[in-house]
């Protein structure tokens, strides 16, 4: 049977169209979509923070609600070293 030639060009890639692509999708479900789910997660928490110290451990709604606030601040600082100016995740790099 005849063989088919087939002739491949090698096609450049210029420096230009791998610059124009942007950030790719690993990039923006760390830095955009994943910051949104924190948030969820970590207001998820302080209510169950608050609610369990009062139900099983049978503590004041003051105190209780003086612990979710501190986890709430503790969690407030880890989201600026995490996403904030200067972390591995910040928006503006």
């Amino acid at each position: 049977m005849a063989q088919k030639r087939r002739l491949e060009v090698p096609r450049k890639v210029q420096e230009d169209e791998l610059e124009d692509e942007g950030p790719g999708w690993k990039d923006w479900f760390l830095r955009d979509y994943a910051r949104y789910w924190y948030w969820i997660a970590m207001g998820f928490l302080n209510i169950l923070i608050y609610f369990q110290l009062q139900w099983s451990f049978g503590v004041d709604w003051k105190v209780a609600l003086f612990l979710a606030g501190l986890a709430a601040a503790t969690q407030g600082f880890a989201y600026i070293r995490i996403w904030g100016s200067g972390g591995p995740l910040d928006r503006q790099e």
